[in-house]
């Protein structure tokens, strides 16, 4: 029998390697969920990996979950693809990559002189890999696609959207999610629908800056007001009993016409950023398509008030009719100029539990507080209450107002978080935006120097945001 001493030094020269594969699916686990918490997707990856072969395959599936090609540069490129892929592209479940609208090189020379040159959508990859990448990664479910213009090239309008035929083939896509840095009129309604149109599993769709097809007028009796037909993606949209969520920043398209066909779809979530013409009455109606589903509720900028958006704007009476009755309803975010006059068109979705808003001219402490008045709540079941305010110490969001304010929500069992709130959320994020409908305008509260009401259309400049949490 080995003496003590030696035993206990081979078991000091014990590595992870020595550990049982079951204690090593632990310990990745275990990381995986540390990882989801506080690194960014595109930033995961296992070192564990880099232990030792068993590690090696044990970590694949997590290190290989999530294919990032947006910013790939040509030589790893090349390794990834050749070498590396074909092996892992089975683990692949989600793929984000970049698209450039370009112009062909032989039809700027032959384009005439008052004729537009032929634009296209490349990938940037060489001829037909990018098809060939979709194909190797046979279980993809979630897609990311930016597209970008490439160097100086703005004026590209409806260009062949050759690179982009080979999505079109991913019949299997759960998740899909189009990024529009382009001019407004570069990428239409009408290319989306049709790469989607076989995707028939979709349970979630997120789309930034699509153009409409058929814009209309939600306002008035002016000619754009007649809708000559549906939106296209609204009726490819409502046909899909697999969609559960919809996340729209500046899509034109959303409009009345989205409530007037039936949804096989029973939607759980629904954010709305920045539709910019979207009326009361057409919210309204959306929304009470899914009051037997709809969990959660996220409005930026939406939806727009037939007096405006000015700072100051008063609701009319017709659009304080529109009363939101979701029973389902558990979390609520809205960013608006409007007074909580709005948020309390939502006082019969009486299970909502969580409210993030944005404090502006017409919030303060004292507004929030009636909000959530002791006597006789609106809302029993709310538990959380998150109020981004840009400029803490000036105007009503001074530090011994927000501390009554958060003693004021305990009082009633309300967690309050009030200040400049960590990135991470969706409507915070959004409110850092500086421009609305083409002017710079400021959502905080006014300051000491501010006691006056600021003529309509005045144009604001966004102040520092100190980063204060209380």
């Amino acid at each position: 029998m080995d003496p003590p001493s030696q035993v206990d030094s081979q078991a000091g020269k014990r590595s992870l390697s020595d550990l049982p594969t079951e204690i090593k699916l632990r310990i990745i686990e275990c990381l995986e969920r540390l990882m989801e918490k506080h690194i960014s997707p595109s930033a995961r990856f296992l070192k564990l990996a880099l232990v030792d072969r068993t590690f090696y395959e044990l970590c694949s599936p997590s290190n290989w979950k999530m294919l990032d090609l947006k910013n790939a540069k040509n030589k790893t490129f090349k390794l990834l693809i050749n070498d590396i892929l074909p092996h892992q592209a089975s683990k692949v479940r989600s793929l984000t990559v970049k698209l450039e609208f370009s112009v062909r090189d032989s039809s700027r020379r032959q384009a005439a002189a008052n004729a537009k040159p032929l634009g296209l959508i490349t990938d940037g990859f060489e001829k037909g890999r990018f098809g060939e990448i979709l194909k190797l990664c046979a279980n993809l479910t979630e897609l990311k696609v930016v597209l970008e213009h490439h160097l100086d090239e703005f004026d590209l309008f409806n260009p062949a959207p050759t690179a982009l035929h080979p999505i079109a083939q991913l019949t299997n896509l759960t998740y899909i999610h189009f990024v529009n840095h382009t001019e407004e009129e570069s990428f239409k309604e009408e290319y989306l629908v049709d790469l989607i149109r076989n995707m028939v599993h979709l349970v979630h769709i997120r789309l930034d800056r699509i153009a409409a097809s058929f814009p209309t007028c939600d306002f008035c009796e002016c000619p754009n007001s007649v809708q000559p037909v549906l939106p296209p993606l609204a009726v490819h949209l409502a046909s899909l009993s697999s969609l559960r969520f919809i996340d729209f920043s500046m899509v034109d398209s959303f409009d009345w016409g989205w409530s007037k066909m039936e949804w096989k779809g029973a939607l759980e979530g629904i954010t709305l950023h920045r539709n910019t013409q979207l009326s009361f009455r057409a919210l309204h109606r959306f929304c009470s398509l899914f009051q037997d589903s709809l969990v959660s509720l996220s409005l930026c900028d939406v939806p727009l008030s037939i007096m405006g958006d000015d700072p100051w704007t008063k609701l009319t009476d017709s659009e304080l009719k529109y009363v939101f009755r979701l029973p389902k309803l558990k979390n609520l975010s809205v960013y608006t100029p409007y007074s909580t006059e709005f948020i309390n068109l939502f006082r019969e979705s009486s299970n909502i539990t969580t409210i993030h808003l944005v404090a502006n001219y017409q919030i303060g402490p004292e507004n929030i507080k009636a909000l959530i008045k002791h006597e006789s709540p609106t809302w029993i079941d709310l538990k959380s209450l998150l109020v981004q305010v840009k400029q803490v110490g000036k105007g009503r969001f001074r530090p011994a107002e927000i501390v009554d304010l958060v003693a004021y929500g305990a009082h009633a069992g309300i967690k309050i978080k009030c200040g400049s709130l960590p990135e991470g959320n969706r409507l915070f994020t959004e409110y850092q935006a500086q421009f609305h409908f083409g002017h710079e305008w400021r959502a905080d509260e006014p300051d000491d120097n501010e006691s006056e009401r600021p003529n309509q259309g005045q144009i604001r400049t966004p102040r520092n945001v100190l980063g204060i949490m209380l």
